[in-house]
């Protein structure tokens, strides 16, 4: 064996070990690493040529059973395999439509089937070492080392899923955040844009709608996960500037906890500011929206940010917190006490919707834990919500159970039959 044959077939090796789908494609691999190993280079070419083609197609059956749009790319293609139609320019225009290659990669595997073509046909072509070697690489490089992509659409659908569907991984953030973290790798550009766009917007929409304040932790964990991912898109995403304009679905993003710990400062305390401090012209009683303090509290019960600096800015726009300090353990527990009541006696059936939405996921293990006092004045609370016949009220009143303190059945008993005790 010669030295130059010995530094190819290192070179080829190099090329076997970067395959990413091995057990299915090292056949073809193998096939045109043979017919350059044994000086065939213009067959090494065509395979060369058939081992992409082939990549190509595996990874769009790989997406389809994600993606719907790829799904119909496959169905395409075996439409036209069955009639024996070539396929080679549509699985070229579809792998660049759906971002599997980029366009300077289009022309270099459009470049790799034309030599292909000339190999293949009496046209005189004769590929030295060095470009079957090249060829291989190439279908290497820009196909057989990637993994199957994800397009726009699978993003839009997932967002779809995740801002109407109640069953979506409910109530479990943590598997939420593993199914978009494994997806997220997938994603061609255009989709993790897509993705971050139609988050924010389902995000506001959900916050928006009383009949899906059950879905708001779901868009909060789907979002901030593609920002703890992918750092990068909070300025892409002009975060700041959503902020600065009050968007609450941007700051609900921004505070959840494992999100607002991989914050800058500035950020950070622009994500505390857009829903603690009162806008300008805001009325004397003006306080957070309870959606708001729920996330607030969940970054500083989850991460413990109690210090100094965010109550010296922050504390003076909460009507009670200057009378606290941030360290007891029940100021949280007190904060949503007390923006529940206000919030259940609105008399506005939005806000009270809301509430009990919160009070759910609060659950009467919490009720229990709190003092009498504030127990009686929640109960009450809820009752006058109750009354104003809010539909998440009713809605709770039916699950209500054994697991809450007494008084709660107790006024659900009263306000549903007529008067009676009351708290």
């Amino acid at each position: 064996m010669t030295n130059g044959e010995f530094k190819d077939s290192a070179k080829i090796e190099d090329l076997r070990a970067r395959l990413q789908y091995p057990d299915e494609e090292s056949a073809l691999f193998d096939e045109a690493a043979g017919c350059i190993e044994a000086g065939l280079h213009r067959a090494a070419v065509i395979m060369a040529w058939v081992a992409a083609a082939e990549g190509i197609k595996s990874r769009f059956r790989r997406a389809a059973a994600k993606d719907s749009a790829i799904a119909d790319v496959v169905k395409d293609i075996k439409t036209r395999e069955e009639v024996n139609e070539s396929i080679d320019t549509l699985l070229l225009d579809k792998a660049g439509a759906h971002g599997l290659i980029n366009k300077d990669e289009k022309e270099r595997l459009n470049f790799l089937r034309s030599r292909r073509n000339k190999s293949g046909h009496p046209t005189g072509a004769a590929p030295t070492l060095i470009e079957a070697l090249a060829a291989l690489e190439t279908a290497v490089d820009l196909v057989l080392s990637r993994p199957e992509r994800l397009s726009k659409s699978y993003a839009e659908d997932l967002v779809k899923r995740a801002s109407t569907d109640l069953t979506f991984f409910p109530h479990d953030p943590v598997a939420l955040r593993h199914h978009v973290a494994a997806r997220l790798a997938l994603f061609t550009e255009e989709a993790v844009t897509c993705l971050v766009k139609r988050a924010l917007d389902a995000t506001a929409a959900v916050v928006g709608d009383p009949d899906r304040q059950g879905l708001v932790g779901t868009m909060t964990a789907l979002a901030s996960t593609v920002f703890i991912k992918q750092p990068q898109r909070l300025s892409e995403a002009a975060m700041s500037d959503h902020l600065t304009k009050r968007n609450t679905a941007a700051a609900l993003i921004c505070l959840d906890p494992d999100l607002f710990a991989t914050l800058d400062d500035d950020l950070a305390r622009q994500a505390l500011a857009s829903v603690l401090k009162p806008p300008n012209g805001s009325a004397a009683n003006w306080q957070p929206r309870l959606i708001a303090l729920a996330a607030v509290g969940a970054v500083l019960t989850a991460r413990g940010y109690v210090d100094n600096k965010y109550k010296n800015e922050y504390g003076e726009y909460i009507g009670f917190l200057h009378k606290l300090s941030w360290n007891e353990a029940q100021s949280y527990d007190i904060l949503m006490a007390d923006g529940l009541c206000i919030e259940l006696e609105s008399h506005d059936t939005g806000r009270q919707n809301e509430a009990v939405v919160e009070l759910s996921k609060l659950s009467g293990a919490w009720m229990k834990s709190l003092d009498d006092v504030v127990q009686v004045r929640i109960a009450a609370a809820f009752g006058v919500a109750m009354a104003d016949d809010s539909g998440k009220a009713l809605w709770l009143a039916r699950r209500i159970d054994h697991s809450w303190p007494p008084r709660f059945p107790r006024i659900v008993e009263a306000v549903s039959h007529g008067p009676g005790e009351t708290a």
